[in-house]
């Protein structure tokens, strides 16, 4: 499929803490979308799961949005690797989202890869005027506070399964495809309507 530095051609969004500096983010797989910074959202080298640094969050009004794009189209992974700072609250706190039409309202989620008191939650809409009803909250796993931990969504046309630390944790079976569209944007540090509330506070 050809690469792009070192990349598969086959990856649509890769953003590295130790790429860009400060508050200046990069695509570095071959789409190069571009990647827009919000709250305080920094590059930080206070911890790193490898040599170079990662991107923190504060937990109040901090994340990252891409550009338009046709995001999570047939067969799909989204994966990350994200450290929480402290003790987790009882409320949810996103991680990766999908924005279905780029408006960041609360109706217009489509995916949401959060954390809910410790366990992976996650969420997926294939029509968001109808709500989740592919997956609405289901929870799994047990997440390390103040550690890294490895988190990652798989469809493969017809199972969402949720991962973490390499275990599988969720399994709901679909072949209905998330909602996705050309003005879909990916949300990194919160849920896709960009609430404050639900803010990671961290590193990703």
């Amino acid at each position: 499929t050809g690469t792009y530095n070192a990349r598969p051609a086959s990856v649509n969004l890769m953003i590295h803490g130790d790429v860009g500096t400060g508050t200046s983010f990069e695509d570095s797989s071959p789409s190069k979308h571009t990647i827009t910074a919000y709250g305080n959202t920094t590059h930080s080298s206070a911890q790193s799961k490898f040599s170079g640094g990662s991107i923190y969050f504060d937990g109040t009004g901090d994340y990252l949005r891409t550009a338009a794009a046709d995001f999570l189209d047939g067969s799909w992974t989204v994966d990350c690797w994200f450290y929480y700072d402290g003790s987790f609250p009882g409320t949810v706190e996103g991680l990766i989202a999908l924005d279905y039409d780029g408006t960041g309202g609360s109706s217009n989620n489509a995916m949401n890869l959060t954390v809910k008191s410790g366990a992976v939650a996650l969420y997926v809409s294939s029509n968001v005027s109808s709500g989740w009803d592919i997956v609405n909250g289901t929870t799994g796993g047990s997440v390390s506070a103040s550690a890294w931990n490895h988190g990652a969504v798989v469809f493969d046309g017809s199972t969402y399964k949720a991962y973490l630390n390499g275990s599988q944790v969720i399994s709901v079976t679909s072949s209905t495809a998330v909602a996705s569209q050309s003005s879909s944007q990916i949300i990194v540090g919160t849920t896709a309507d960009g609430n404050s509330a639900q803010s990671w506070n961290g590193y990703i």
